[in-house]
């Protein structure tokens, strides 16, 4: 069976130098929808995407892809304050994997990321449509894709509409690779500056099959 999260300690070689280059960039409100109330920077240069992607790649086993126009290896701090300007509790990201890794360092780490299943329809996925598990709940229901997810979105911001069905801790330093379709959240904010914030470095990535000299990519369907 495809693994769907795979946990990695001691990511970087020098974390604290990566901890130190985030905080000199500028960070600003995503310049796209999100849902994510706190700030981030611009995405990192693409020579050092790909060297990240190699290695993720490597990981996985898997040839690594990912679309230009979205942030990529942007470092994010949301702030406790921050928390009640949240559009949704849990969320998919539309992506074959999601990367994360946690930046606080050992003392401020707390809370990391959970993983949630849908009372109502029993999803803990949600992306991709081909997923046999959202095959299955759109034939139970007799919905289509966007219908379902739909039943889904109406609860994205009560946490009674949801189990916690998995946690991965925050580890300064961690990465964790998950299925990006896995409904997932942050389960704890604190901090009230941007240095005391949750830390975290995001990346989106998705399996290709191929990919051109000009990087168009060709995406299993």
């Amino acid at each position: 069976m495809k693994k769907s999260l795979i946990v990695i300690d001691d990511f970087y070689e020098d974390p604290y130098k990566v901890r130190q280059y985030a905080f000199s960039q500028n960070f600003n409100n995503p310049s796209y929808v999100t849902g994510y109330p706190g700030v981030e920077t611009n995405s990192l240069e693409p020579e050092k995407i790909k060297h990240i992607a190699k290695r993720i790649s490597s990981i996985i086993g898997k040839k690594l892809g990912w679309p230009p126009d979205r942030p990529q290896g942007v470092f994010r701090v949301l702030q406790k304050q921050e928390e009640k300007t949240q559009t949704n509790l849990v969320h998919i990201d539309p992506c074959s994997w999601t990367g994360v890794v946690y930046l606080n360092l050992p003392e401020e780490c707390r809370g990391g990321t959970s993983f949630y299943q849908h009372k109502e329809t029993g999803l803990k996925v949600m992306f991709p449509q081909k997923n046999p598990e959202v095959q299955q709940a759109m034939v139970k229901y007799n919905l289509s894709y966007h219908e379902l997810s739909a039943k889904t979105l109406k609860d994205t911001l009560d946490l009674s509409k949801w189990d916690e069905i998995e946690r991965v801790s925050m580890k300064f330093n961690r990465l964790i690779l998950f299925n990006g379709g896995k409904f997932h959240g942050v389960p704890r904010v604190f901090g009230n500056t941007l240095a005391t914030g949750r830390i975290a470095q995001i990346f989106f990535f998705f399996e290709i099959e191929s990919i051109d000299e000009d990087g168009n990519m060709t995406i299993p369907v």
